[in-house]
């Protein structure tokens, strides 16, 4: 499923609305962030640092991007608003 299929579904966008907003998908969001949160860890033995790091971070942050797209799902979208493009402007502006 695309976001764009998502979006045209308007019962599920209803339904995981309705979860994620009770008080079991709260606790649920609130397990995973717990979950998530870091914890002191040894590397391996002979591993770079850095790069364990790195790895640890990147991990991280593709869990905590998960549960910004879960809570994004549940949020009512709205349309961008769109904007003209700057050489498109009816109005002309002088430097004072």
């Amino acid at each position: 499923m695309t976001l764009k299929d998502w979006n045209n579904r308007q019962d599920l966008k209803k339904a995981w609305k309705a979860f994620y907003t009770s008080e079991a998908g709260q606790a649920i969001k609130n397990l995973l962030v717990t979950l998530g949160i870091p914890a002191a860890v040894m590397p391996p033995q002979g591993v770079d640092f850095v790069d364990w790091n790195a790895s640890l971070n990147a991990r991280r942050e593709g869990f905590y991007d998960a549960i910004r797209l879960l809570t994004a799902l549940a949020e009512d979208q709205t349309a961008p608003e769109e904007f003209p493009a700057p050489w498109e402007s009816k109005e002309e502006t002088t430097n004072q």
